[in-house]
């Protein structure tokens, strides 16, 4: 997770031995996290505490939830110069997903 649910700001980066706080920038104010990274962490905090996730139309179990969050990352950390004669199909994906995903957002807007 990459945010507090309950209050909607970054986990922040903490150096330094316990009781001691030192911040790597010097503004402390927090910074508020974007609506994608809320939903994501809302969804993971759900399976994580009943087990399930729901997401339109459908009920997903927590186990898939996590598979397709470390598929998801895979991806992101796959370099295209990795995938050889497959980079292109995957750069066709990534390019697709960018207009579904404004329309995923919405709808889990709306939701």
């Amino acid at each position: 997770m990459l945010s507090l649910l309950l209050h909607g700001c970054w986990l922040e980066i903490y150096c330094g031995v316990p009781g001691r706080f030192v911040w790597e920038k010097a503004d402390t104010a927090p910074c508020t996290a974007s609506d994608a990274i809320a939903v994501i962490d809302q969804h993971t905090w759900q399976a994580l505490k009943i087990g399930h996730v729901e997401v339109p139309r459908r009920r997903i179990h927590a186990v898939l939830w996590f598979r397709l969050l470390r598929t998801l990352l895979d991806e992101l950390n796959t370099m295209l110069s990795a995938c050889g004669t497959y980079a292109g199909y995957l750069r066709q994906v990534w390019e697709g997903l960018r207009v579904s995903a404004a329309c995923w957002a919405k709808s889990v807007a709306t939701v």
